[in-house]
């Protein structure tokens, strides 16, 4: 049960998270742009041919 006091400060660290994973969002946006890209699937694909030899 959480108590009057601690529910300021439960505020806060959801609204420190919620900027923090904003800010986050174009950084992943680019990470994902980057992974599901045409080159990167080619690049996983040769990666994957190498290994096997």
């Amino acid at each position: 049960m959480p108590t009057s006091r601690s529910l300021p400060v439960r505020v806060g660290i959801n609204n420190w998270w919620i900027s923090s994973v904003k800010a986050k969002m174009s950084e992943y946006k680019k990470a994902f742009a980057g992974l599901f890209s045409p080159t990167a699937r080619n690049m996983r694909n040769i990666n994957m041919v190498y290994s096997k030899i």
